[in-house]
């Protein structure tokens, strides 16, 4: 028999008292000396609208050299920190932007650690298929065009358990 673990998008359920700390990733993207962070949290007591307690509503730069990273809710809202329910079943994000000079932008995960061991953390790139690691402290570079803050979300953000995966000997 041989046993294995992978790292699946969209797989799986998970008890809901698996941990305590708020499981949350923080994105930013820079480019020169501007930057901008948005945040993808699950904690319990929050709902898929806007929930005063816990999300955060999207404030703008009015500077177009500055790269604004968002998601938005259940209702289009735009969020800088945006709160799902607790963490129980895998679950995706989108994640927009509004970048106003087309150039090459840093963009780097951040505390991912409360999250558990094993759960995937990936970022789709919508539109080049580009997937990267965001359990990860990497910086990764990409080449962006000017994106309006009405454009379709450029990234995609997956959360899911790994899956176990066996397979025996047909004979």
């Amino acid at each position: 028999i041989f046993t294995s673990t992978l790292c699946l998008l969209l797989a799986g359920t998970f008890p809901t008292n698996s941990h305590a700390i708020t499981d949350a990733l923080k994105i930013k993207i820079a480019k020169g000396s501007y930057s901008d962070e948005t945040i993808i949290r699950f904690v319990a007591g929050a709902t898929n609208g806007f929930d005063g307690s816990y999300d955060a509503w999207k404030l703008f730069s009015g500077n177009t050299a500055v790269p604004n990273l968002f998601t938005k809710n259940n209702v289009g809202d735009n969020l800088a920190i945006n709160a799902m329910p607790a963490f129980i079943a895998s679950h995706y994000e989108d994640v927009f932007l509004r970048i106003g000079s087309a150039d090459t932008y840093s963009i780097t995960p951040s505390e991912a650690g409360a999250f558990a061991p094993g759960i995937c953390i990936m970022m789709k790139d919508m539109v080049t298929g580009q997937v990267y690691d965001m359990r990860t402290t990497n910086t990764y570079l990409i080449t962006l065009p000017v994106i309006a803050q009405t454009d379709p979300a450029r990234f995609r953000v997956f959360f899911s358990y790994p899956a176990s995966v066996q397979t025996t000997s047909a004979s």
